[in-house]
């Protein structure tokens, strides 16, 4: 009973230490590798000589502070944890190749762990379950973080214009999904430190539309919201602006916008598209170009606007010389519709004070 007691013990000492290999695995040898990648790239390796398997690599790395680890789970798993943080950003706002770039890392990296990525872009990490030993697929995971951390942040600086395109991103490449997230909210944040104090009284300069508090809705991306634009959803241009925004029928002037007496006066047949206006004057236009212009508020799909044309006060100068037919399509869709005698320079737009200042 003794000796078969004695077996036991030593069949549970083995099984033991067999299973204590599967989890933590002697990878002495696979050190060499990372101490081979360090050296090669002039970054400083530093491993625990009680312990072999947990080891760090930092330094620069493409122009980047690069750091890497070996740790150990809760559970005693092992995991590689690689992070890039960039030194310099250098945003050019003509350059359009930011999301295109973004988009080639996700679609053509083939990766078993998970990327990550801070609020603003500037650090980007990657880990995955186990050592990582293959050289090439390590400087390939290198070079794809390298190149994020480039890209990251100044698609944060894109803003809301960027969103459109990010949800499309993370459909295809569900990889980036988490790095996604993380710009959402930089986006989020960059816009309420710049708009929040004054929203109300910005515009867009593209749209003429008002700025608002906009929501990313858009499954599988975060849930975020920010200021932006209002219809096309851009949030890094504005202007300020707090009177009234009149939209201006005048084929005798070739200005497209004028600022006047409180008033942000714009030539809808220079413009030719509509916008956040709140009153309509028709100085001199051909029936033609006021038909045209009513049939483009008539099929607006702005809720928003649309919800007002039916209060709007639409002004016509007596000397406009409409025909009858003119004035009852603009009764039809204006119901507040003046006849007004011209005064001297009345509404005529003017250059003397620019339309608008971009921030």
């Amino acid at each position: 009973m003794e000796i078969l007691g004695i077996l036991v013990c030593l069949s549970f000492i083995i099984l033991g230490s067999t299973a204590l290999r599967l989890i933590k695995p002697n990878t002495t040898s696979e050190m060499i590798a990372w101490q081979e990648f360090a050296s090669s790239h002039q970054l400083q390796f530093m491993a625990r000589a009680d312990d072999p398997d947990h080891a760090i690599i930092t330094g620069t790395l493409q122009d980047c502070f690069f750091f890497l680890k070996s740790a150990q789970e809760e559970t005693g798993t092992l995991y590689t944890f690689i992070s890039m943080r960039g030194h310099h950003f250098n945003f050019d706002e003509t350059n359009r190749d930011y999301l295109r770039v973004f988009a080639q890392c996700g679609e053509m990296l083939r990766v078993k762990g998970i990327l990550e990525a801070d609020s603003d872009g500037k650090r980007v990490s990657y880990k995955e379950s186990g050592i990582i030993t293959d050289s090439e697929y390590l400087v390939s995971v290198v070079n794809t973080l390298s190149s994020l951390v480039k890209i990251c942040p100044n698609i944060v600086d894109l803003g809301g214009e960027a969103i459109p395109e990010l949800h499309q991103i993370a459909i295809r490449a569900k990889i980036l999904q988490k790095v996604i997230d993380e710009l959402l909210v930089g986006i989020s944040k960059n816009s309420k430190q710049r708009w929040s104090a004054n929203v109300l009284k910005l515009w867009c300069p593209h749209c003429l539309a008002h700025y608002d508090q906009r929501w990313v809705n858009q499954p599988p991306l975060k849930r975020v919201n920010y200021f932006g634009c209002r219809k096309c959803g851009q949030s890094r241009h504005s202007f300020e602006f707090e009177g009234k925004m009149v939209v201006v029928l005048d084929d005798e002037t070739s200005i497209e916008q004028s600022q006047q007496d409180g008033e942000l006066r714009v030539n809808w047949q220079q413009r030719r598209s509509l916008f956040d206006f709140d009153e309509i004057e028709i100085i001199r236009a051909t029936d033609e170009d006021v038909e045209r212009f009513a049939m483009q508020v008539g099929n607006d799909t702005d809720k928003v606007q649309k919800s007002r044309y039916g209060e709007m006060r639409c002004v016509v100068l007596a000397n406009s010389q409409l025909s009858e037919n003119s004035m009852r399509v603009l009764k039809r869709v204006f119901s507040k519709l003046e006849i007004r005698e011209p005064q001297s320079n009345s509404g005529h737009l003017s250059s003397n004070e620019p339309a608008n200042k971009s921030l």
